[in-house]
């Protein structure tokens, strides 16, 4: 059952005890307050004995918490207090893709912050971006079973992010799986949330800011151009 569990169903109550509405009635009036959610209903049935009504105050979901999105000015203020291991890049050129970044960085170096989910559950993996990876065998390394990239609704939801904007800072409680090959080298460039700025930053304080799960070499696992 999904966030509207079985907490959030109306009840009747009858002779045979209380049974859950749903059936009934698919869809519940819902008012919002701040990072609470109160829920309202009141149903009759034929075979009721009485009107059951049910207030109930809901704690924050993931989908609540996922609507506050991941601000620039964050990824900004992070780079300013590590002014020594960390900058902001400005650049006229919105970056979508590799194409536009190797316009204003040496892509090579560039580290792409995927998200994907899995059996395991949802996962952020860090790679380099000098190619495509073959995710099936990846997620045969790391063991993640029926790995595929994240939906971008769920994205939004897990991250705060939308997608295309993800970088590797202020991922909650996403764990990460790093390239290994980005160690390599004192900057690496990555995502703000602003397709108009860019972070280049030490790859050891992206590390050091996120809960990694493992390690992998993307060299192993990147495409041929004929794949």
């Amino acid at each position: 059952m999904s966030w509207m569990s079985r907490a959030w169903m109306p009840y009747y109550a009858s002779s045979a005890g209380q049974r859950p509405l749903m059936r009934r009635c698919p869809a519940f009036p819902r008012i919002t307050t701040g990072n609470s959610v109160l829920q309202w209903d009141s149903h009759t049935d034929v075979r009721s004995m009485r009107i059951a009504f049910l207030w109930h105050r809901h704690r924050p979901t993931k989908a609540v918490r996922g609507a506050i999105m991941v601000s620039f000015e964050q990824v900004r203020e992070f780079a300013d207090r590590h002014s020594e291991r960390a900058r902001i890049i400005e650049h006229e050129t919105a970056i979508v893709d590799l194409e536009s970044g190797a316009k204003v960085f040496d892509i090579t170096k560039a580290a792409a912050t995927y998200i994907v989910e899995s059996k395991e559950g949802v996962f952020a993996v860090v790679a380099s971006a000098a190619g495509h990876l073959k995710w099936r065998q990846l997620g045969r390394a790391l063991g993640l079973h029926q790995i595929r990239l994240a939906s971008p609704e769920l994205v939004r939801e897990r991250t705060g992010y939308d997608v295309g904007t993800v970088g590797p800072l202020f991922l909650d409680d996403v764990r990460m799986f790093f390239d290994k090959r980005l160690l390599t080298h004192d900057t690496v460039y990555c995502g703000t949330e602003d397709a108009h700025h860019t972070l280049a930053i030490d790859p050891r304080l992206i590390v050091d800011s996120n809960d990694i799960a493992g390690y992998f070499d993307s060299g192993e696992f990147l495409k041929q151009p004929e794949e």
